[in-house]
C-alpha cells in the first residue's frame, strides 16, 4: 500500500530558546576525534591539512544524527570543532537544524540560512546513502501543496526558500495601505542580491512599487510606526554591514533584532 504524503511550504515560526539550545546539544570534539572523523570525509582533511578553513557535515550512527562543524580557529592557530546529535524526528526539524546553524554563524561571516541549507544538502546525502526516499521544500513549488503517492516512507528535508522563510518570519507585522499620513520605517529584502534596506516612507507600499519597476526582485518585508530617529538606529547598528546608502547585508539574527528591538513601539 503506498504512503500519502501532503506536503506545503513551511513557516518556521517557533525557534528554540537558543542558549537552551546550546546546553542542551552543543557538543564539542577533541582533536583525536577531529582526525578520526578526517580519515572518512576529505572536506575535513582538508581542514586539518589547510587547504579548506571550514567543514559542514552529517554522519549517522546507531540511528542517531551528528551534525557537525569544523574549522581553523586562526586565534588558536589550531582546527576545533564542534556537534549535536539528534534523533531522527528531530533532525528532520528546520528549528534543530537552523539553531544549529545560528551558532555556526557566530564564527564567521556566513549567512544562517545558507548554512542550514549546506546541511540540508549534507542529510540528504546522508539519508539516500541510507535507503531512505527524501523530497525538500525546494522541490515544491512557493506557497503551493503537493500530494506524493509512495511504497515507503519519505523523509523531508527542511531547505529553507528564503522568500518564503522571511515573509513567514514578518507574517504578523500588517502590510495593507492603511494609513499613510504616519511616517513608517521599513525593510525591504532584494531576493537576487540577499540585500535589505533599511527605509523611511510615509507610504512604504507605494515605495517597494518605485523600487520594484527597476528590480522587480525587490519586495516589503515588513513596516512600522516608529520615529525616524529609529532608522538611524538601525543604519548605526549595522554600520559594518553596509553596502551603499540605506542597503546593507543582513541574516536571520539580524531580522530577529530588529523585529524584537521593534517589539517596544508595537
Amino acid at each position: 500500500m503506498g504512503l500519502f504524503l501532503s506536503l506545503q511550504s513551511q513557516n518556521y515560526k517557533d525557534m528554540p530558546n537558543q542558549q537552551q539550545y546550546i546546553d542542551d546539544y552543543l557538543r564539542f570534539m577533541s582533536y583525536e576525534d577531529i582526525k578520526r572523523l578526517a580519515k572518512e570525509d576529505i572536506c575535513i582533511n582538508n581542514v586539518i591539512r589547510g587547504i579548506c578553513d571550514k567543514s559542514y557535515g552529517v554522519f549517522v550512527s546507531s540511528n542517531k544524527y551528528y551534525l557537525s562543524y569544523i574549522f581553523y580557529n586562526l586565534a588558536k592557530d589550531e582546527v576545533e570543532g564542534f556537534y549535536v546529535e539528534l534523533g531522527y524526528k528531530e533532525v528532520l526539524s528546520a528549528e534543530k537544524i537552523l539553531a544549529f546553524a545560528k551558532v555556526v554563524s557566530q564564527l564567521g561571516n556566513d549567512n544562517v540560512i545558507d548554512i542550514h541549507n549546506v546541511f540540508c544538502l549534507h542529510l540528504r546525502s546522508a539519508l539516500e546513502k541510507e535507503g531512505v526516499m527524501t523530497i525538500s521544500s525546494e522541490d515544491i513549488p512557493y506557497n503551493k501543496s503537493v500530494t506524493i503517492i509512495a511504497k515507503t516512507s519519505i523523509a523531508f528535508i527542511p531547505m529553507i526558500q528564503k522568500k518564503s522563510f522571511y515573509k513567514s518570519f514578518f507574517s504578523n507585522i500588517s502590510i495593507e495601505s492603511g494609513d499613510t499620513k504616519e511616517n513608517k520605517v521599513y525593510l525591504m529584502y532584494d531576493f537576487k542580491t540577499d540585500q535589505c534596506k533599511i527605509g523611511y516612507s510615509k507610504n512604504p507600499l507605494r515605495r517597494e512599487r518605485t523600487l520594484q519597476s527597476e528590480k522587480p526582485t525587490i519586495e516589503l518585508l515588513a513596516y512600522w510606526t516608529v520615529p525616524k530617529s529609529i532608522e538611524k538606529e538601525l543604519h548605526i547598528k549595522f554600520a559594518s554591514k553596509r553596502t551603499r546608502g540605506e542597503w546593507f547585508y543582513l541574516d536571520f539574527n539580524d531580522f530577529e533584532y530588529i523585529k524584537q528591538y521593534m517589539q517596544q513601539y508595537m
